[in-house]
């Protein structure tokens, strides 16, 4: 099995049956309740899509370091966002190339991988309190927006609003 969907399912025996998947390429467990820590994602190497949307997370997986395949991250609608701190995307996810972070409360740009993500085509931050960008991330992102625009994957509203 390559690909697993299990929306709105009960997570449970879910999590129980991940670390017998170890060839899943393709995780949505989108709409089940469960903590951060309670999924087994290092047991899963070859993972490329994670989609945990809505699952009622307070913190990014601290396992998603060992995704390092990964290419598309969905954690919108969780509430993610911390007045004091802010969310770090692990070191090894390099390899994004979409990510969503909608409706996830953060009032502080996440935190990106040292090597950045050079790949990255889809970027949602909508719904959230962002009040500015980092300066040390300013031109990284401004450098990004260009390819967002052109591929349809940024709202021009948020491109003039970061220029």
């Amino acid at each position: 099995m390559r690909h697993l969907h299990c929306r709105r399912c009960e997570p449970r025996p879910v999590l129980d049956a991940l670390p017998l998947l170890r060839s899943i390429t393709s995780l949505d467990l989108s709409c089940c309740k469960f903590e951060a820590g309670e999924l087994p994602l290092q047991q899963l190497p070859a993972l490329a899509s994670l989609s945990l949307e809505d699952c009622g997370l307070g913190s990014a997986p601290q396992a998603l370091q060992a995704c390092t395949r990964l290419t598309k991250l969905e954690l919108s609608h969780n509430p993610l966002g911390c007045k004091d701190s802010r969310l770090d995307l692990p070191e090894g996810l390099t390899l994004l190339q979409h990510v969503d972070l909608a409706h996830c409360d953060l009032q502080l740009f996440p935190g990106l991988p040292q090597a950045g993500l050079p790949h990255l085509t889809y970027l949602n931050f909508d719904g959230n309190s962002i009040p500015e960008f980092p300066a040390d991330q300013q031109s990284w992102l401004l450098n990004l927006l260009p390819v967002l625009s052109s591929t349809g994957n940024i709202n021009n509203a948020h491109c003039k609003a970061a220029a």
